[in-house]
């Protein structure tokens, strides 16, 4: 099956939205912590005060409300602002579980893309740097075009060049990765 027609057919359970209200009556959200627990049950086998919510494969937290399927920082950001987010939300901390109002933000799609862990494929051990031809080369893309690319001997100038790039171009949003 085409993978992008999977997720199509599969992210419509995500399309519903839920009025706040509804949504308040539901759910009690402690922005501190970013766990919801239940205020009034949708059935008799989850209890008041359980905490919401199941891991996802992609280590998201989903929540199930009418029949709907929810992600739970959007949820949290309908509960605290009391609006949908109007893109993508980021999580500050790249951990997708970690669901506290103050590491969510919004984000257009690229920027959202920018604020990444290092690739767990990365060989040289430094986020924005890979290894060409006995070289290191530091590189940053904006909008899947190379913005900057040079090599260096070293892949500790290579990173330093990678950083420094990364804030001029990213800005709030340079995730300059950690070292393995």
């Amino acid at each position: 099956m085409n993978r992008c027609f999977y997720r199509m057919r599969h992210m419509k359970k995500y399309n519903k939205r839920i009025g706040l209200d509804r949504l308040k009556y539901l759910l009690n959200y402690n922005s501190i912590t970013g766990i919801f627990t239940w205020n009034n049950s949708p059935n008799i086998a989850i209890k008041h005060g359980r905490v919401a919510g199941t891991f996802n494969v992609g280590g998201y937290i989903n929540i199930q409300l009418d029949g709907h399927m929810y992600r739970a920082h959007r949820l949290a950001w309908l509960h605290f602002y009391g609006r949908w987010p109007k893109h993508d939300l980021d999580h500050r901390d790249t951990v997708r579980r970690n669901n506290w109002i103050s590491n969510l933000r919004e984000a257009t799609r690229s920027q959202n893309c920018i604020n990444q862990r290092m690739r767990k494929d990365n060989t040289s051990g430094y986020k924005g740097v890979s290894k060409i031809r006995g070289r290191y080369q530091a590189v940053v893309t904006l909008n899947k075009k190379r913005v900057f690319a040079k090599t260096f001997k070293t892949k500790e100038e290579a990173y330093a060049a990678y950083c420094k790039k990364a804030k001029e171009f990213y800005g709030e949003f340079a995730n300059l990765g950690d070292k393995k």
